[in-house]
């Protein structure tokens, strides 16, 4: 991205300035893939970024999974996905980037504001023809007790950006660094808007933090709840809800299997579980199911999603590389092919989920499981 661009964006030399910072290279790594290549990009956010001094009346921290995985798209043409990567922690980058837009725009500030980010990503619709990034985070203000901070707003957004002949990683993720700012110097203490408490949790919104307190907290929410989450053999059964799977205790357990429901169509699956009586029965009303070692997946208006877990969270399985990926779906290729041998891929790009709530063709698609609501997210 030239100098030209970037003013065209942004048309303040401030602003200019940091978004120079911000230059994107895309760094592209080969891979060998199942039916297409695949790539990395990384994402350079910038060399001159200097270390986070406390004290600044902006802070910023993260709880998140994954400190520097911006998430996962799927490739223009083919099957194939990227995974997107920044080249320096995120909330190191973060801390810079507020920093210098507080002092450039502010000058002196006499309020500070303290940033919990629980999602900073990005991914792509199906095509590719749109970049999204989803910011979840809390904004707290310092309190009348100084060196105290309590909550104030909540920002949970997705915001889009025109791809055209490359993904604008970089100036997507300060545009929306931009709005959590915004929000911030504009929050008022006012119950109205209070809609969303600090991790969708009134306890912890109505109380006071400290620095060290902040800290603890966000590290601790990085690695979430559950213990499927710590599980090295998971209980095959199916999973009635979302509490279910984190808590790796399938209620329908024991002999459990997938039939496709060839009535909606390729990819609509049955769920069926043998009794203690030696009956069969369906199970109609299910979260997800576990068919035995890493087979996991989370059902998705009658389809199956194959999802595994990485790193401290969990993935669509079709996001991962194929030689390390540890869900290969083997039972639902089978089911699947039962009906439709020759169109049994879990993997190809008309498989891709995308987020609900999003009209047409221009909505994101799921990458990950989100770990508070058990919904699809990225």
């Amino acid at each position: 991205m030239d100098s030209e661009k970037m003013q065209e964006v942004h048309s303040k030399s401030e602003n200019f300035r940091l978004y120079t910072a911000c230059f994107l290279i895309v760094t592209i790594v080969m891979l060998a893939s199942e039916v297409s290549a695949q790539y990395r990009h990384t994402v350079h956010l910038g060399s001159t970024v200097d270390d986070v001094k406390s004290g600044d009346t902006i802070q910023v921290y993260f709880a998140t999974s994954d400190a520097q995985s911006l998430g996962y798209f799927a490739d223009r043409s083919g099957h194939g996905t990227s995974q997107v990567l920044a080249d320096m922690p995120l909330d190191r980058w973060s801390n810079w980037y507020a920093k210098k837009k507080r002092r450039l725009q502010s000058g002196k500030a006499t309020t500070s504001y303290r940033w919990i980010v629980r999602s900073l990503s990005a991914t792509s619709d199906t095509l590719t023809g749109y970049l999204f990034t989803h910011l979840a985070a809390d904004i707290l203000r310092s309190s009348t007790i100084g060196g105290y901070y309590r909550w104030a707003a909540s920002v949970d957004t997705v915001l889009s950006f025109v791809a055209g002949d490359s993904l604008p990683f970089a100036q997507a993720l300060a545009s929306t660094m931009d709005l959590l700012y915004e929000v911030s110097v504009s929050s008022k203490d006012n119950p109205k808007k209070k809609t969303q408490m600090l991790f969708g949790n009134r306890s912890l919104a109505d109380r006071d933090y400290t620095d060290s307190s902040l800290a603890t907290l966000s590290l601790s929410l990085s690695y979430g709840n559950g213990k499927i989450l710590t599980d090295t053999v998971y209980t095959k059964g199916v999973y009635r809800s979302f509490s279910e799977f984190l808590g790796n205790a399938p209620s329908a357990n024991g002999s459990v299997w997938i039939a496709a429901d060839s009535a909606k169509g390729n990819g609509y699956v049955k769920l069926y579980r043998l009794g203690s009586d030696s009956s069969v029965s369906e199970v109609g009303d299910a979260w997800g199911i576990c068919l035995g070692g890493h087979e996991i997946y989370k059902l998705e208006a009658g389809r199956l999603v194959p999802i595994e877990k990485s790193g401290n969270g969990f993935v669509l399985s079709r996001y991962l590389d194929y030689r390390t990926r540890k869900n290969q779906a083997l039972a639902w290729r089978m089911a699947v092919g039962s009906s439709w041998p020759n169109d049994n891929n879990p993997y190809e790009r008309k498989r891709a989920e995308t987020l609900r709530g999003f009209l047409g063709k221009k909505a994101p698609v799921a990458t990950r499981l989100d770990l508070l609501s058990g919904e699809l997210t990225f």
